[in-house]
């Protein structure tokens, strides 16, 4: 009868059920988009080429990570709550001196991108030309930034659809049509030329889109002390945006040290799967981050609370099915990716039990951010990041890929563990 329940209760809330079901079309669309891209990627190249592929995005999204300093949540946050307050003047400015201040923090983030491809990687990720791949990816970065910004944006002012094609569909779709012409072109390399090409597609698309979906308001004028005391207010949020993408990357950073492009390119292909599991919170944070930020800023504790438990229900029951294949028949989901992937079946087993912990907590850690507890995650963040990269350091050089797996998915239970049950105490959902 309480499965009945929350089942009904969840789709009797027509505003938030819509938004969530819109959202979810557009995202499934995007993953299966990206999931292809990561299939295509690994039969073009092969273990190898789609290895180096890998090892060199995972770097560029951390340093995207560096660049975008946390703005993101910043944008959807503040967007947010000015939007519901109707004050467009002083949002359009906000809007646009955070735009200014990620397109230099992506400068200087594709010049360090290109130092370390020359001077830092790895002689087993130099000897399959992994270091080559800096160049293209590096100019794509400010263009990347830029468009994922105004996707946030965006997804303030509750154009969720709009969001969701420019942040999840547009980059995969691109790539993935120009992805076996490029490989036949220039191997790996080629595909990253490919990948920089979608980026920069993307952020005109994203212009283009914010334009024609906000109508033209004049700027207010703010000061720059009033500007300073909100980007000094972001940093808590900067930390917590590039921990959490260290967090997702760690793994496969430390693995480019130990083991070679073709185990990686196994590793990486258990990550693709395993990542489906959580698939539906990926949908289920886009609708929520402006609801729980509208509702904390309006002191709205019971809605928020009613929301939270809804979409928290809503990915709990969508990830089974998708761990019960992992776990039951891992070799057989590999064998999408090539020959040969399927050694890589306990990694994928470790990797979907981390992934299933991350679903059945739900948007806890959105929920947090919006209502201005990031000060919490980005200290959880901190532990996790540590203990993920200490256990990968200690793993990895004596198991392999299993290693990374069980570093990865400690770190990744620890945090939701942790981000949960203090989403119980400030949501009263204990009592």
């Amino acid at each position: 009868m309480a499965f009945v329940k929350k089942t009904m209760e969840l789709f009797t809330s027509s505003r938030l059920t819509q938004d969530t079901v819109y959202a979810l079309l557009f995202k499934i669309v995007g993953g299966v988009l990206m999931f292809l891209f990561g299939v295509a990627t690994a039969r073009v190249l092969g273990a190898k080429g789609s290895g180096a592929f890998y090892w060199a995005l995972a770097w560029f999204n951390v340093v995207m990570a560096v660049a975008t300093f946390g703005l993101d949540n910043f944008i959807v946050r503040e967007v947010a709550v000015l939007a519901s307050r109707d004050q467009w003047a002083i949002l359009t400015v906000t809007l646009k001196n955070t735009l200014a201040l990620a397109f230099g923090l992506a400068l200087f983030g594709a010049i360090g991108l290109w130092i370390y491809g020359w001077l830092g990687t790895p002689s087993a990720m130099a000897s399959v030309g992994a270091n080559k791949l800096f160049l293209p990816l590096g100019l794509a970065l400010p263009a990347v930034v830029l468009a994922m910004l105004y996707g946030d944006a965006l997804r303030g002012v509750g154009r969720i659809q709009s969001a969701i094609l420019i942040q999840s569909i547009g980059l995969p779709l691109v790539a993935l049509l120009s992805l076996t012409w490029a490989a036949h072109l220039g191997g790996t390399l080629g595909v990253a030329w490919a990948y920089s090409g979608a980026g920069f597609l993307l952020w005109m698309a994203a212009v283009v889109t914010w334009r024609r979906k906000i109508a033209h308001v004049h700027p207010a004028v703010l000061s720059a002390k009033h500007l300073f005391r909100q980007f000094r207010a972001n940093m808590p949020l900067a930390w917590v945006t590039m921990l959490g993408r260290a967090l997702s990357w760690i793994d496969i950073l430390v693995l480019g040290f130990y083991v070679n492009a073709s185990n990686l390119g196994d590793y990486n292909a258990a990550l693709r799967i395993a990542a489906l599991i959580s698939f539906m919170l990926g949908a289920v944070n886009v609708v929520a981050a402006p609801r729980f930020a509208a509702a904390a800023a309006n002191s709205g504790t019971g809605l928020l609370r009613q929301d939270y438990e809804r979409l928290r229900f809503a990915t709990m029951i969508t990830s089974f099915p998708v761990i019960a294949i992992c776990i039951l028949w891992p070799a057989g989901v590999l064998s999408l990716f090539g020959p040969g992937f399927d050694k890589a079946s306990e990694v994928l087993r470790i990797l979907a039990l981390g992934q299933f912990v991350n679903a059945i907590t739900g948007p806890s850690g959105t929920l947090l951010l919006m209502s201005k507890h990031e000060r919490f995650v980005a200290y959880s963040l901190v532990f996790s990041v540590g203990l993920t990269l200490t256990l990968c350091l200690l793993l990895v050089p004596i198991y392999g890929i299993v290693g990374a797996a069980v570093g990865s998915t400690s770190g990744l239970i620890v945090l939701n563990t942790g981000i949960y049950i203090k989403v119980r105490r400030i949501t009263n959902l204990a009592q």
